[in-house]
């Protein structure tokens, strides 16, 4: 069993008793092996992309092109009650 799996296990085991040093320290090991999680996961996307390659992370969309999720800002008029007020 690796650390990432361990670690969430001896929480909740610590959360059954009332030792609140024990569970800090099992939160700490929780939240580092989280961390470890979220790094090899980022580490792992970015390994597909080019070096140079940012502006959908930094920029917030495809440069130059149409994107599957692109959003469009719209206002909604309701005309009765324009008409009514």
């Amino acid at each position: 069993m690796s650390e990432t799996e361990t670690a969430p296990a001896e929480l909740k085991e610590k959360l059954k008793g009332e030792d609140t040093a024990a569970v800090r320290q099992a939160i700490g090991r929780t939240a580092q092996a989280a961390r470890r999680i979220g790094t090899a996961l980022y580490e792992k996307s970015r390994a597909g992309q080019p070096a140079g390659d940012t502006g959908a992370a930094a920029g917030g969309g495809t440069a130059g092109g149409s994107s599957q999720d692109e959003v469009v800002d719209v206002e909604i008029v309701d005309d009765d009650k324009r008409e009514a007020g």
